[in-house]
């Protein structure tokens, strides 16, 4: 045997154990009981120095150390293996009790939210319904939706094309959004200083911007007066073309500059009739309200000076424009009136009946035709496809309020019919009695002028007419 073989290694531990060891003064059990064990150590010691040789061979055979490492290294792999996949397991395991536990609060928290949700929507239409109790059933509402709705903008859209989606009826050529700013500072705010100067807020103006953009019904009661104003001006501002158009601004700059004030007013009432009939309508809307608001400068300190200051950006306006038009005011439009808008009805879902507003002068005829107009409007939207469901929902409404309005117009006929009637039949009673009335006066003064033409008769005579009388009398 070579020394390089491992088994002379194994010899030569069991050698010096032999060596080591003594088993004298013992008895022959224990010395059984001693080779046992020292046969164990034999074992141990053979199997340790076996795998120390046998790392010494590889080394020296590289064939051997592959095969050894590689049995080696595939038992470790696999135990680690065994080991990752354990935790992996224990990990998923974690994960999913986790993922549970979420969910379960996730969903205790979804029916909490659905909860609350239900709830404040209850409150929300127990609070609608209250409101709609307390409104009366007399309320006029406006029938003209954070993004313009197509076919309904008004802002930033030509003159004609706003006048023609949110006109009134009432042959007016004015958007409604013009009408309803003017009609509200001319009864509210004409007395309240820097109306048309003093800024309002951003937030107030945008949200009546969108609705009407939107075409919503709209109460300005609701908002501050600065903030009306501030929303003409904004409307006034944002219009693509001047109110003097393009072509007609030039001439109207050279008229103003004129020397002669007698050729300046010939040259401006020429112009003035040149311009469309929307654009001459707002323009002397415009100046006449304005005219107003500088009749109480002692008030709102709104002079001609800090009106027109507002004017000329807004309207895109030259001063010496502005000027000769305020000057003369009077002699342009001496014939404008600023008549306030009468608002079409809604039909009031909490009542059945339909009235016209008490403080409006206006007759059944006159809002059967307001509402046929607004319905005639409505289906060449639905045509053109630029209606949605709420212009279908107004169609509906409309057309409901149409046929109420003509039945209580034949309702109306029928009663002025029969009071004619009764009135003739009436006269006809009082006639009959004038005439009997005629009749026994005329018998009266008859009677009275015989007994007065008639001679008086006395003694036999008087005795021989009685006695005849009584004998024709007589039957």
């Amino acid at each position: 045997m070579s020394a390089d073989d491992p088994r002379d290694g194994d010899f030569r531990g069991m050698a010096d154990d032999d060596e080591n060891d003594s088993y004298t003064d013992d008895s022959d059990e224990e010395r059984d009981f001693l080779k046992v064990k020292k046969k164990d150590k034999h074992k141990k010691d053979r199997g340790y120095k076996a795998f120390e040789l046998s790392e010494e061979d590889d080394e020296r055979s590289p064939a051997k150390s592959k095969k050894s490492k590689g049995l080696f290294r595939r038992g470790l792999a696999k135990t680690k293996e065994k080991e990752k996949e354990k935790e992996s397991k224990t990990r998923k395991k974690e994960k999913d009790d986790g993922k549970a536990e979420k969910k379960e609060k996730e969903k205790v928290s979804k029916a909490d939210k659905k909860e609350k949700d239900t709830k404040i929507e209850k409150k929300e239409k127990a609070e609608k319904k209250e409101k709609l109790r307390k409104k009366s059933a007399h309320q006029t509402v406006e029938v003209t939706d954070e993004i313009p709705v197509k076919g309904k903008a008004v802002f930033s859209v030509p003159l004609s094309v706003a006048v023609e989606r949110s006109k009134y009826y009432d042959g007016i050529e004015l958007p409604a959004i013009v009408r309803d700013c003017i009609d509200h500072i001319e009864t509210n705010a004409l007395h309240i200083e820097g109306v048309y100067r003093l800024s309002a807020v951003k937030s107030q103006v945008q949200q009546l911007r969108h609705q009407y953009d939107k075409g919503q019904p709209i109460n300005l009661g609701d908002y501050e007066v600065h903030a009306v104003a501030g929303l003409l001006k904004q409307y006034l501002r944002e219009l693509p073309e001047p109110v003097l158009t393009v072509q007609l601004l030039p001439k109207f700059e050279e008229a103003a500059v004129l020397p002669d004030d007698n050729a300046k007013i010939d040259a401006f009432k020429k112009l003035l009739l040149e311009l469309p009939v929307c654009n001459y309508t707002l323009l002397s809307w415009i100046f006449v309200h304005m005219s107003h608001v500088i009749d109480k400068e002692h008030e709102n300190k709104m002079s001609l000076q800090n009106v027109a200051i507002v004017l000329s950006p807004t309207m895109h306006l030259n001063h010496k424009v502005l000027l000769v038009l305020f000057k003369y005011n009077k002699v342009f439009f001496k014939d404008v009136i600023i008549k306030r808008a009468v608002k079409p009805l809604r039909w009031q879902s909490s009542r059945t009946s339909l009235e016209l507003p008490p403080d409006v002068n206006v007759t059944l005829e006159d809002e059967l035709l307001r509402q046929e107009a607004i319905l005639a409007k409505l289906h060449q939207d639905m045509n053109m496809g630029i209606g949605d469901q709420e212009t279908e929902e107004k169609l509906w409404e409309v057309q409901r309020i149409v046929t109420t309005l003509k039945r209580k117009i034949r309702q109306s006929k029928k009663q002025q019919t029969a009071e004619a009637a009764k009135d003739k039949i009436e006269e006809a009673d009082e006639k009959v009695k004038e005439a009997k009335v005629t009749e026994s006066k005329v018998k009266e003064a008859k009677v009275t002028e015989s007994k007065i033409t008639e001679p008086k008769v006395t003694g036999s005579k008087a005795k021989e007419t009685r006695v005849k009388e009584t004998k024709v009398n007589e039957p």
